[in-house]
């Protein structure tokens, strides 16, 4: 009975598992796509897009990246490249990263921007798109070369 029992649990996680790939695949589908709507959104609003910057985990000055695209959030946390990528803006802020760049990973692209986060704060991505089509980000200050 034990080793059916503990047969039947990894088979239930294995199912889990799948199931939260799965939906975790299908978020990032459907956010991927309304990423995309708003890029077309804010071109034809004439809002181009901008060199993204990096938070550093310590320090204040922003770290340069090899992404163009824009900021979603006025504090500039997260941000998408002109391709749709979703990137999570933070870097070392190293020697090293700041004479070379930093160099990012696109993420997942959430349909919830925050969900989970410290601070409680979370936005729709549609929504967060809306607003920055009638609320820009200004680019990040120029880092020093």
């Amino acid at each position: 009975m034990d080793e059916e029992w503990k047969s039947r649990k990894a088979e239930i996680f294995e199912v889990q598992e799948r199931n939260l790939r799965r939906a975790e695949r299908e978020e990032h589908e459907k956010a991927t796509a309304i990423i995309r709507d708003g890029i077309a959104r804010l071109r034809d609003a004439g809002i181009e897009p901008h060199p993204l910057r990096a938070l550093p985990y310590k320090g204040s000055r922003p770290v340069k990246t090899t992404h163009v695209g824009w900021y979603l959030k006025s504090d500039r946390p997260v941000g998408i490249d002109t391709d749709g990528n979703y990137y999570i803006l933070s870097a070392p802020g190293d020697l090293l990263t700041r004479l070379k760049g930093a160099t990012l990973e696109p993420k997942s692209a959430p349909l919830i921007v925050g969900r989970g986060g410290r601070d409680g704060e979370w936005f729709e991505i549609d929504k967060l798109l809306e607003l920055r089509l009638r609320e820009p980000v200004a680019p990040a200050r120029r880092v020093k070369e």
